[in-house]
């Protein structure tokens, strides 16, 4: 493969096209030049090839292809989350519109027809892209880029731009990012234990493995009976006593599902090469899905026992949510659309101009407010230097954060716990100033959320939740600066288009 000379960088011309697409043309030619001037894009291909090959001892042929690939990879990423569309349709989209095809570079290759499209951009191919970079190297590039556009080399790189944006205050609140899975019921989880087991069965009838069985799909039926009986003896008036019934019920369907799991699992391993035509990865992801719910099911039961027959609580900390987030929590919310939510915390800071300099996306159960902002106040120090205020709602509060923010001389517009504190700080303007701008902060998630992240994440395990995260906030703050590049640039436009007219 032999790459062409750089095409023209101008987006391609619609006749007759709508304000919203030329908008949207328009966004894309300021994210193409921010990505150029900030370098991003250099470093982001940087750290993959690092990735595919830390020792370098590839050949520079293979290492010019990789770099054509991955520029192509990564702009597949960034447009697919600033289009918020899932990999299949991004896919359909992508082969046919001319817009998206400019960005990503799909023109640089040549052999083009034949080497990509022949092949398609498939959804599978857009799941790997995702993997190009880790969650940390994505992380280190959006520190990279903040520091940048807040640096005074960047006044007059962009039109309109003719000062350095500012990021000497940031705004710090906390959401719940609600991963992937149905309400959390303990008698469900028996369900989806079966469910899991008889399709790794039915997979490996499929493909040739055979054992003395019923027809696996009467257990799913079964188990679906007993999910609508008990559902249905909720309303009845004994409902106690039947639920418990139902439990044991099920109980004793999952011991035998499971029995039948764990001989087939073995024939696989003990006659994959034989008696299948499974290759090695594909025995080894039906063994680890089959494994997945073996070792949580006696404590899926044991939750279930204890909940319905014995009436005990238990704790949060020890709670299974799912069988196949086991990141996920319960995380107290108190909101009005929900007084609990299932998930992990995220963390954000953001600037006065609506970019998001700093962020922390939380495996285990998140620390309390206050540790937060001393975690984030060390990473945007030594990602930025000096830090002049921040800003947050009462959770933040604590005699620490105000002794830390005060040794680091950091003005602290964190809202106090204590309502005579409180009424005192109101007395300052500047204050007053930083807790209005605070709504939008809260406003800031919501776009986050809905716009970039969809209802929940659809990645599966923490560490493809966590670079979805990241990726997110990448491209949300390459729209937030193209959109701000395009604002000034109509500002600029207007007086000369009033002069004409004049």
């Amino acid at each position: 493969m032999t790459i062409r000379p750089c095409i023209s960088r101008s987006a391609p011309v619609v006749v007759g096209a709508t304000k919203d697409y030329n908008d949207f043309v328009c966004l894309l030619e300021n994210i193409d030049d921010i990505l150029d001037k900030t370098g991003c894009e250099k470093m982001l291909v940087d750290l993959a090839l690092s990735n595919a090959d830390p020792k370098g001892e590839r050949k520079q042929e293979w290492k010019d292809r990789f770099r054509c690939y991955a520029k192509f990879e990564i702009r597949c990423n960034l447009i697919r989350r600033l289009q918020d569309m899932d990999y299949r349709a991004f896919s359909v989209l992508a082969s046919d519109s001319q817009a998206i095809q400019w960005f990503i570079n799909r023109g640089q290759i040549e052999g083009f027809i034949g080497e990509l499209s022949g092949k398609g951009l498939s959804k599978s191919s857009l799941e790997r892209y995702d993997k190009i970079v880790s969650a940390q190297d994505i992380e280190r590039v959006i520190h990279e880029v903040c520091a940048k556009v807040s640096s005074p080399g960047w006044a007059g790189k962009m039109p309109g731009w003719d000062h350095p944006l500012s990021i000497r205050d940031i705004w710090v609140d906390c959401t719940c990012l609600e991963t992937n899975i149905h309400f959390p019921v303990d008698w469900v989880l028996l369900r989806d234990a079966v469910r899991t087991m008889v399709l790794a069965i039915e997979c490996m009838r499929r493909h040739g493995l055979r054992h003395r069985i019923m027809e696996p799909s009467l257990f799913l039926r079964e188990v679906n009976q007993l999910c609508m009986e008990m559902a249905a003896v909720a309303r009845n008036k004994n409902s106690k006593r039947q639920r418990k019934r139902v439990l044991r019920k099920m109980r004793r369907l999952v011991e035998c599902v499971k029995r039948h799991a764990v001989r087939y699992r073995d024939l696989l391993v003990k006659t994959r090469e034989t008696g299948t035509d499974f290759s090695e990865a594909e025995a080894a992801q039906v063994v680890a899905r089959i494994a997945n719910v073996l070792d949580q099911l006696p404590s899926a039961i044991k939750q279930a026992e204890d909940r319905i027959i014995r009436g005990l609580k238990v704790e949060d900390a020890k709670k299974i949510l799912s069988l196949y987030e086991r990141t996920s929590h319960v995380i107290v919310r108190g909101k009005a659309g929900g007084d609990v939510e299932f998930g992990n915390t995220l963390y954000i800071a953001e600037s006065l101009d609506g970019l998001i300099v700093d962020f922390r996306y939380y495996r285990d159960r998140a620390p309390a407010d206050c540790d937060m902002v001393k975690e984030s106040l060390a990473r945007c120090t030594n990602a930025y230097g000096k830090v002049g205020s921040m800003t947050g709602d009462r959770g933040f509060d604590s005699p620490a954060v105000t002794t830390l923010l005060s040794e680091k001389t950091v003005t602290n517009h964190i809202l106090k716990r204590s309502p005579r504190l409180m009424a005192e700080a109101f007395e300052d303007p500047a204050f007053r100033t930083a807790q209005r701008r605070r709504a939008q902060t809260e406003g800031r998630i919501g776009i986050l959320k809905n716009v970039f992240m969809g209802d929940c994440l659809s990645g599966k395990g923490f560490d493809n939740q966590e670079i979805e995260v990241a990726w997110s906030i990448l491209v949300h703050n390459f729209w937030v600066l193209g959109r701000m590049a395009q604002t000034k640039a109509q500002a600029i436009e207007l007086p000369d288009k009033a002069k004409k007219i004049a």
